[in-house]
């Protein structure tokens, strides 16, 4: 049976929570309502696909809780202990970052422009894949010969699609690949200035965004190498920027906090979200014409 499934880590929005209680601000429907962390940012089977058997396979959600478990661990140590980065708390910045990256509603919803490139690359890497290589074992009692599970990926493409298995497969892609990335960038700490407004966060939480061009993340067909601008708010008074040289860490102006924020907003398909005691005019871009438009559609 299909199952819903968290897109966004119920322990990373809990960063942004008061009481388990967050405000989730719809886009398209122009609604503002607090809602509990458990039933936000989630999806049938976001990360499950359907075998050829007709089961469902959730071993990539299960992949996914095991990742979230240590980084978030690791990860709170910086952001509510208020503790110096170590090598530990960077490794968990970076694989929470790709991961959210990896199974980012922007990248699912590219996913139609993206499918000729992801079915070619999941063929591609279907050689390598221990999963599918079991998965054919059981269904032939044979090992598959070389080239054959990438034949059968190219030739399934359209079945790839409709059992969610491309999607699947597209996201340990794009998380591996991130990781890789990731890997030679310094994390840098940017907090709010005391007593003032703090950090929000979306269903794309990775903000990648290009300041020459304009362009946010992949709705703008944005990638991650194009940008230099790498944000990724980690709690309402903390977020990290991954820099290709160390930088100090900063406590930032009202105003930038705002920016920062609206490049959340920018980054977002449709869902962004924020602490119940923030001020939704820090996080909406001109918030004035927003309520008005939300007031008129609602008469």
């Amino acid at each position: 049976m299909a199952r819903h499934q968290h897109y966004v880590a119920r322990g990373y929005q809990r960063g942004f929570s008061e009481g388990e209680r967050i405000v989730l601000i719809d886009k398209h429907n122009r609604t503002r309502k607090e809602v509990g962390i458990r039933h936000a940012f989630v999806s049938r089977s976001h990360s499950s696909f359907t075998d050829r058997s007709g089961r469902i396979r959730d071993d990539l959600d299960k992949e996914w809780g095991r990742i979230e478990n240590m980084a978030i661990r690791d990860m709170r140590r910086v952001t509510e202990a208020d503790a110096n980065l170590d090598g530990e708390a960077i490794e968990a910045i970076k694989a929470i970052a790709a991961l959210h990256f990896a199974r980012s509603e922007s990248i699912r919803d590219a996913a139609p422009r993206l499918e000729p490139e992801i079915i070619d690359q999941y063929a591609k890497d279907t050689e390598s894949d221990e999963l599918l290589q079991e998965m054919f074992f059981r269904e032939r009692g044979r090992m598959p010969m070389e080239g054959e599970l990438r034949d059968l990926a190219l030739v399934g493409g359209e079945i790839l699609v409709d059992s969610n298995l491309s999607q699947v497969g597209s996201m340990q892609h794009i998380y591996n690949r991130s990781l890789e990335i990731f890997e030679p960038f310094y994390v840098q700490l940017i907090r709010p200035m005391k007593g003032q407004s703090g950090f929000s966060f979306c269903d794309s939480p990775l903000v990648n965004h290009c300041r020459t061009t304009k362009r946010t993340g992949p709705g703008d067909q944005l990638a991650i190498g194009d940008s230099d601008l790498l944000l990724m708010p980690l709690g309402r008074y903390i977020c990290a920027a991954l820099t290709a040289k160390q930088e100090s860490h900063v406590t930032v102006t009202p105003s930038l906090v705002e920016w920062i924020n609206h490049l959340t907003w920018e980054s977002a398909v449709r869902f962004v979200a924020h602490h119940p005691r923030e001020h939704p005019g820090g996080v909406i871009p001109n918030f004035s014409e927003w309520v008005s438009g939300a007031n008129s559609k609602s008469v």
